[in-house]
């Protein structure tokens, strides 16, 4: 009988360890979920602290019947001549550099998997696509004229980006 009950309690003893062992890995592993999220939300701070009104402002000057609303209705060739001289003026163009610098940084901490993909993808996927779609033609002219392949990369990367799967999510293979 005693024999009957020591094995009872070694069963016991060794599910709770497994249980111990499952509890710890899923802390780890949510808890790093949580300091990438934490990590986006950072970034968003500094977003609307520092760009949102320049991210406002850049979509109110393409928004005029002189660019953005003219190339609904023109030809591709028409559109990469419209897109060009937008982005030639130099006040379009700064704040085109300064979202490519956000970008670039916000695309290397999600690389990096220091931020989440899916939480920034929520968070500034609807601005990399405003930025890039309105900037494409001219950051491709900007590449080839400059020799510069990385010009806006991290834009570029970003803006095509695709969500990830939970598993993917929780367990980063690199």
């Amino acid at each position: 009988m005693w024999a009957h009950i020591a094995r009872i309690a070694t069963i016991v003893q060794n599910l709770t360890i497994i249980g111990g062992i499952i509890v710890g890995l899923s802390s780890l592993v949510f808890g790093q979920l949580g300091s990438r999220i934490e990590a986006v939300g950072a970034r968003r701070t500094d977003y609307i602290n520092n760009l949102r009104k320049e991210y406002v402002a850049l979509l109110a000057r393409w928004d005029v019947p002189a660019y953005g609303r003219k190339v609904l209705t023109t030809t591709k060739d028409d559109t990469k001549k419209i897109v060009l001289t937008f982005y030639n003026d130099p006040t379009n163009e700064a704040s085109l550099l300064t979202f490519g610098d956000f970008f670039d940084e916000l695309w290397y901490c999600v690389s990096a998997h220091l931020c989440d993909q899916n939480t920034a993808i929520d968070e500034f996927g609807t601005q990399a696509r405003d930025i890039y779609e309105s900037s494409a033609y001219y950051i491709d002219d900007k590449r080839q004229q400059d020799r510069d392949p990385d010009f806006c990369a991290g834009l570029e990367k970003f803006y095509r980006l695709e969500p990830q799967g939970y598993l993917a999510r929780l367990f980063i293979i690199p």
